[in-house]
């Protein structure tokens, strides 16, 4: 596991915008995934420039802990004064040994400011109960950061994650409010989009595209909630069973008034033969990340 350059530029936005680092939980021992110069460009995105010297001296990480660990970029540009990791082996030094499929105990509850999962959710095959631990784990007032596998990376873990996932059971009702959450494409360089809440949009928001993707998520916890019955709802479903009815989806671009009476007239077999077209063709046009659903961040 290791923060890749969009992570370091996450993590260093975050602390800049008042995320506490002080009791700082990684699941597992954090690396960093970057060669020198996406290690400036991640610093200069966040407007933190860094000059080379820094930067080799983070990437060989002579300080705070086994070389190629990320504890001192947590220490020194995160404002982190106390670092906890958890992994379910000791293999790599963690300094709490626990296997998230099953619940942690309680004396880790409300204990961290900040609790980090730079790639870990997806490898846990009881995905409800790990995140559950990892809410439990944050103290009010403190954040959980997110960085996860979206579209187009089956096969390296368990699963790969829906904005949805984290919309719903990051919410009001289990004491969390998600503050922030991004799109990218892994390869470094890519932009990044904020998502948008489909319980706002009424609407999925969803995504096809053809590279590796990953979610960074950022959620603050609002106060105490029993997590033992987690079991958020998707929103469209969840409006349709409160109201009888779904709101209408907004309308994605491209579609117009014209498509729309073609859909009306033309014969199924007929729209099934050129939807896949039409769809791709927009898609050409207009790119995977289209609003309302994404907004271009950066």
């Amino acid at each position: 596991m290791g923060f890749d350059a969009h992570s370091l530029t996450f993590l260093l936005e975050a602390s800049r915008e008042g995320v506490s680092f002080e009791d700082c939980l990684t699941l597992g021992r954090q690396g960093l995934a970057v060669t020198r110069r996406q290690m400036r460009t991640a610093f200069a995105r966040a407007g933190r420039p860094l000059d080379d010297e820094t930067a080799s001296r983070l990437l060989a990480n002579p300080e705070g802990g086994q070389a190629g660990y990320a504890e001192t970029f947590l220490l020194r540009h995160c404002g982190a004064a106390r670092i906890t990791s958890l992994d379910c082996r000791d293999h790599e030094g963690a300094t709490f040994i626990h296997d998230l499929n099953v619940p942690v105990p309680n004396t880790m509850a409300s204990r961290f400011s900040c609790v980090i999962d730079g790639g870990t959710l997806e490898h846990i095959f009881n995905v409800p109960v790990a995140l559950a631990s990892c809410m439990r784990m944050v103290r009010t007032g403190g954040h959980l950061l997110i960085v996860t596998p979206a579209n187009n990376q089956m096969g390296h873990g368990f699963y790969q994650f829906s904005p949805e996932l984290f919309w719903t059971a990051l919410s009001e009702p289990y004491g969390f409010a998600v503050e922030r959450m991004f799109v990218c494409e892994t390869r470094p360089g890519a932009p990044r989009y904020v998502v948008a809440n489909p319980a706002s949009l009424g609407a999925r928001v969803t995504l096809r595209n053809r590279r590796e993707t990953t979610l960074l998520v950022q959620a603050r916890k609002l106060r105490e909630e029993r997590l033992d019955a987690l079991a958020p709802q998707q929103s469209d479903y969840a409006e349709i069973w409160r109201d009888g009815a779904a709101r209408a989806a907004p309308v994605p671009p491209g579609v117009t008034r014209a498509t729309r009476t073609l859909r009306s007239v033309l014969p199924e077999p007929l729209k099934r033969v050129l939807r896949p077209i039409l769809q791709a063709t927009v898609e050409r046009l207009m790119g995977p990340y289209r609003p309302p659903f994404y907004t271009k961040d950066r």
